[in-house]
């Protein structure tokens, strides 16, 4: 398959110089697309009748390109020379020229990929996926035209992909997304969250940054937040961690000031959110007794100015379903692990191993029960008796009614009512 590589001035009257600086190391591309470094051009003798490439661009001449193949035409046997076989110069000929070409079309894939590509003074128009921007300010853009339609028809499949399944989620799904990407945009309305988020204006221009945050190149330069998105979100184990930490500092239950972030305004826990993580990874604790329930006892949805567009009734993509799934997962085994402690304060023993969730479950409710029980009949028999003890018949009269004791009204003596009030339990 044919490609062609396309460089366009972004000056009026300019040359491009294909020399320039990859990894720190100087690189020059001869005119018959020989790619070395500065040093060996100008030391090995091979290359001394060789000429950098050098393109001229004016006003009416603001392009230059390139064809090259692909892939590599098959090369047969190199056939036998018969000096006496005029038929044999002619098919060597042909294998030299088809030899040649091959070389050529090599010499350009690498320099497509390694030379161009990396330039430090060319701007991609097309996505060569290996994250390089320009160190200087550019002169030209490169882009490998018979591939644009290609590229962009692939990106703007990935951003109706990521667009759908975001738009599929639940608002608190939503919210807890914007938070572990944007958290920037905590407390904001939903439709600003969502425009923060996946908003599309500006994409593709210039005007790119306008768009929302998983368009934009992640913390790597290389690939953009929608690509973490879409590898990492629904099986990341800190994503969870991180949304609590980022609604926390939101809420103000983690503080940040200058320094950095402040659980209970004196433990510091790190300089952002990504060390908070890193942090309550090591003092579960902390996370568990403090962040969770303050959390979760503090936190509201944000206002959903979308609720007339019922955007709750669109049906879940398999992804928002599986990412529910696997939050429910973590939500499980964690649960788990607090029960199995309840079953140790509560009966003083390990749990077993193999006891199952809803039987450890019934198990600690039906403990919490009888130990509520235990404590209202103990204060209500502690009542009785600080009741009967007291000198005071108008209090003991009031008790008598209670139990139901007959002619308690008639009563004068403190002693006679208490015995027979004690007569009415003993038959209770």
């Amino acid at each position: 398959m044919k490609e062609k590589l396309r460089i366009t001035s972004k000056l009026q009257n300019t040359e491009f110089v294909a020399q320039t600086i990859i990894n720190g190391t100087w690189y020059v591309l001869t005119e018959d697309f020989i790619m070395m470094t500065s040093a060996e051009f100008e030391t090995n003798p091979q290359y001394r009748n060789m000429d950098i490439l050098r393109v001229k661009f004016t006003p009416l001449n603001k392009t230059w390109e390139f064809e090259y193949d692909t892939e590599d035409k098959p090369l047969p046997p190199r056939p036998k020379f018969d000096e006496n076989n005029p038929d044999t110069y002619e098919e060597m000929n042909q294998y030299e020229q088809l030899r040649e070409m091959n070389e050529m079309n090599r010499r350009k894939r690498i320099a497509v990929r390694e030379f161009f590509s990396r330039h430090m003074q060319l701007e991609h128009g097309t996505d060569f996926q290996n994250g390089h921007a320009p160190s200087t300010e550019p002169i030209g853009i490169v882009e490998i035209v018979t591939q644009r339609s290609r590229l962009m028809h692939l990106a703007d499949r990935k951003k109706t992909h990521v667009f759908t399944i975001v738009d599929g989620m639940t608002w608190q799904e939503q919210y807890d997304l914007a938070l572990y990407y944007a958290p920037e945009l905590a407390g904001k309305r939903r439709s600003e969250i969502l425009h923060g988020l996946i908003g599309l204006k500006g994409i593709g221009t210039r005007e790119s940054h306008l768009g929302g945050k998983l368009w934009q190149k992640a913390y790597n330069g290389v690939m953009t937040y929608a690509d973490d998105f879409l590898a990492n979100y629904s099986n990341n184990p800190t994503v969870v961690m991180k949304i609590y930490v980022n609604k926390a500092i939101a809420l103000g239950i983690i503080v940040k000031n200058t320094n950095g972030l402040y659980l209970q305004g004196n433990t510091f826990v790190g300089r952002d959110s990504d060390d908070a993580v890193i942090y309550f990874s090591k003092d579960i604790d902390s996370y568990v007794n403090v962040v969770q329930p303050e959390v979760n006892r503090m936190s509201n949805l944000p206002e959903d100015d979308l609720r007339d567009e019922k955007l709750e009734a669109y049906t879940k993509s398999k992804f928002a379903t599986k990412k529910q799934n696997q939050e429910s997962t973590a939500s499980f085994n964690e649960h788990y692990k607090l029960l199995k402690r309840d079953y140790k304060e509560l009966t003083g023993k390990e749990a077993p191993n193999n006891i199952k969730y809803e039987e450890i479950k019934e198990i600690i409710e039906a403990l919490k029960n009888e130990v509520s029980l235990g404590k209202s009949q103990t204060k209500e028999l502690q009542d009785s008796v600080n009741i009967i003890d007291t000198q005071d018949l108008e209090k003991l009269k009031e008790y008598a009614k209670e139990l139901g004791v007959p002619g308690y009204q008639a009563y004068k003596s403190v002693s006679a009512l208490k015995e027979k009030i004690k007569t009415v339990l003993e038959v209770e």
